[in-house]
């Protein structure tokens, strides 16, 4: 009976300590939160969505370059700002930005703003971009992305398995988590700390 006890204690606090590691502080951009990879921890209803595929951007860039990560983000906010002014879309708290595609949709909290999130996971490994961790961390290494100067969605996958694979290797110590850089350019395996 004091076994079995222990055991689900332990389960417990195993299970609130991972949930802790998944939760981050979304960052602002132009004053509005932006969840990519990540979810609110608040309730929340959607009220519309910036559907863009950047072929203006694209032709401004010379079509040989893609944008960075944190310059089309900027664009989907302005675009759902410009909306809101015209009367296109209801109003909204933050932008929820589709990890396969970059879709927007606009939410609005059922009490108040909050910027508290539930990361995602990728391969059981959680990761952190437009977030911070909520508990403190060190870094662990450094990796930068294969594909040089644009973030791609496989660019994530990308960054989980060469962390795990440079971990297994000995090359950076073992990891908890990845913090990718607001641009997806590079990415940093962390350790949280006690």
């Amino acid at each position: 009976m004091r076994a079995t006890f222990s055991i689900i204690l332990l389960l417990v606090a195993g299970a609130a300590f991972g949930n802790e590691l998944k939760r981050g502080d979304v960052q602002m951009v132009e004053n509005v939160p932006i969840y990519l990879y990540s979810t609110p921890v608040e309730s929340y209803y959607e009220t519309g969505t910036v559907n863009t595929t950047f072929p203006g951007v694209l032709i401004l860039a010379d079509e040989t370059e893609e944008l960075a990560v944190d310059e089309k983000v900027r664009i989907i906010v302005r675009t759902a700002k410009r909306r809101l002014r015209r009367g296109r879309v209801a109003d909204f708290d933050a932008i929820m930005i589709n990890r396969n595609g970059w879709v927007g949709t606009m939410i609005k909290f059922d009490e108040g703003r909050s910027t508290e999130s539930r990361v995602d996971m990728v391969d059981n490994v959680p990761i952190y971009i437009f977030n911070t961790p909520t508990k403190p961390f060190v870094e662990v290494g450094r990796l930068n992305n294969v594909f040089e100067t644009t973030f791609r969605f496989n660019s994530v996958t990308s960054f989980v398995r060469r962390a795990k694979r440079k971990a297994r290797r000995g090359k950076i110590e073992d990891f908890d988590a990845i913090v990718i850089s607001n641009d997806g350019i590079r990415a940093y395996p962390i350790k949280f700390v006690e």
